[in-house]
């Protein structure tokens, strides 16, 4: 072998279409984990804040979140 050989190949510019797989892989990965920690850190403190106050402020966070929720079809 010369090192010409590439598992999936190559584009129309020559770059090996693997290696390019894996870093768009990793781009992906790291996008989907900050943005499930994000997000459950964003709700959990919500979460907390409603369940301190209760009352009025309860009742605006659930009328924030009910509206944030897809229609049934």
């Amino acid at each position: 072998m010369n090192g010409d050989f590439h598992v999936l190949g190559t584009d129309h510019l020559g770059r090996d279409l693997l290696s390019r797989l894996f870093t768009s892989i990793q781009l992906t990965m790291l996008v989907a984990v900050f943005g499930t920690f994000f997000g459950a850190i964003v709700g959990s403190s919500i979460g907390f804040v409603a369940a301190r106050f209760r009352g009025w402020v309860d009742d605006v966070i659930m009328v924030l979140v009910t509206s944030r929720l897809p229609c049934p079809s």
